[in-house]
């Protein structure tokens, strides 16, 4: 029985099994399921899942977004202040409707020039009166925003209406410095982003990649176009580490694809990497290895 402590390279520990079935029976490593190898030797069930990363150094600047300025409150907050803004703008129209300096700049209701009768009861129900009523809704709502700006011009008659006006203005002024604040901190800081986004924009360059040597990792990214030369094989987490330091102009590599557990392992005591991008593909697991027709398998 081969084990992982006597067997330097367990991709190529596997064809020694099925040619020269005398010198193991099995082999008890970290040995990942695949259908090359499925071909070849017989396996256990997996004890562990087998996942593809990619790790990369980290960059320290901004990935600017359009987004960024809704970055200072959550979702849940800017739905909360857009609510208490129609509400707002709903309770003042209800309060001061009747108010003239809300009135200014849409059409009056028509009256008969001849005998200058008042309009009709139904007035506001014709074309001319929704437009009235629409505007002085259309007016507070405007009178809402500009206060955000503090250059509101309209008066407001009732106690109640300035009431609300007060509520609402200290909530824009709490709401105006929170924001100031927090939007300046989020495009001033420098946060950490791996060098590379994405498996993708790496598999369409032309910079180098590291894998674990001995591995299949190296067939399977030729598969996917990747040119041998831009392969490099590397073999201890102390040279990952340096290839990546490195970094592909100086003769590293600018990122690093392995199976998880040996990411993961590898990112517990270096802490200037990361991972970079979604999983990249799964297969069938970890698995221990017996020749075909083996009691052991």
């Amino acid at each position: 029985m081969g084990f992982a402590s006597t067997t330097p390279q367990t991709c190529a520990a596997i064809p020694v099994i099925w040619a020269s079935s005398g010198k193991a029976d099995a082999i008890v490593a970290d040995i990942t399921i695949n259908i090359g190898r499925l071909k070849l030797v017989d396996f256990t069930q997996p004890y562990m899942p087998s996942v593809l990363l990619m790790i990369t150094p980290y960059r320290y600047g901004r990935v600017g977004t359009m987004w960024d300025f809704l970055q200072p409150f959550s979702m849940e907050l800017w739905v909360a202040i857009l609510f208490a803004f129609v509400g707002t703008g709903l309770v003042m129209f209800t309060l001061e409707h009747k108010n003239p300096d809300f009135h200014q700049g849409f059409p009056k209701p028509t009256t008969d020039a001849s005998n200058d009768l008042p309009p009709p009861a139904s007035a506001s129900d014709s074309p001319n009166g929704f437009k009235r009523w629409a505007g002085k809704l259309v007016n507070f709502y405007w009178f809402t925003s500009l206060t955000l700006f503090f250059s509101q011009k309209e008066s407001v008659m009732t106690h109640a209406g300035r009431f609300v006006t007060v509520v609402w203005i200290l909530g824009v002024l709490i709401f105006t410095s929170s924001y100031t604040a927090s939007l300046a901190s989020t495009l001033s800081a420098q946060q950490p982003y791996p060098s590379i986004q994405g498996f993708e924009f790496l598999l369409k360059s032309t910079a180098p990649i590291g894998y674990h040597g001995g591995s299949f990792i190296h067939n399977y990214l030729t598969m996917l176009g990747v040119k041998s030369s831009r392969l490099k094989s590397l073999d201890s987490a102390e040279k990952y580490a340096e290839a990546l330091r490195l970094g592909p102009k100086m003769g590293g590599v600018a990122a690093i694809v392995d199976e998880q557990p040996y990411v993961e392992s590898f990112l517990s005591t270096e802490c200037d990497f990361t991972i970079a991008g979604d999983q990249i593909a799964f297969f069938g697991g970890f698995g221990f290895v017996s020749m075909y027709g083996s009691v052991v398998g």
